[in-house]
């Protein structure tokens, strides 16, 4: 079973160095944020305003947007459907032609397209109960107080 998460925020990773970054995802019916550490190069076009120009570069993320947009491909979703290694993998759901299509894509680069073309990302289940972090009034109650047993790292 999938379920819908939200990207909610971006933080710089004072517990490594200024080229990482945490993208935190929320899940909202079980409460569970996903915690996911991605360097500085992934994030460059996650936030992209509409209208924005940033640079033509040569990279996967521009080639993949240019090809949908160019085939006119309908992009509905972005799908994470296994995590192995500490690395998320994740699929690209389009239909085409009247063709359903799985295309397997970089996690970070899912992010962005999902925020590109404001497309809802899914989760399996299992994944994020595995990988998040439940959301309760006692977590944040200790973590206020300074409490939390937390990682130190994700």
């Amino acid at each position: 079973m999938y379920k819908r998460i939200y990207l909610i925020a971006l933080v710089p990773n004072s517990q490594s160095n200024s080229n990482a970054y945490t993208v935190y995802l929320f899940e909202k019916e079980e409460k569970i944020v996903l915690p996911v550490n991605l360097a500085k190069h992934e994030i460059r076009y996650l936030f992209k305003k509409r209208g924005h120009k940033f640079p033509l570069q040569q990279n996967i993320y521009d080639t993949t947007v240019r090809i949908l947009l160019g085939l006119e491909a309908k992009v509905i979703s972005v799908s994470i459907y296994k995590y192995q290694n500490q690395k998320f993998y994740a699929y690209l759901n389009i239909i085409h032609s009247k063709n359903y299509l799985e295309i397997s894509i970089k996690f970070s680069d899912s992010l962005k397209i999902a925020n590109r073309f404001e497309i809802p990302i899914f989760i399996r289940r299992d994944i994020l109960l595995n990988e998040g972090i439940k959301v309760t009034k006692k977590l944040l109650k200790d973590a206020l107080r300074g409490e939390t047993n937390l990682p130190d790292t994700y």
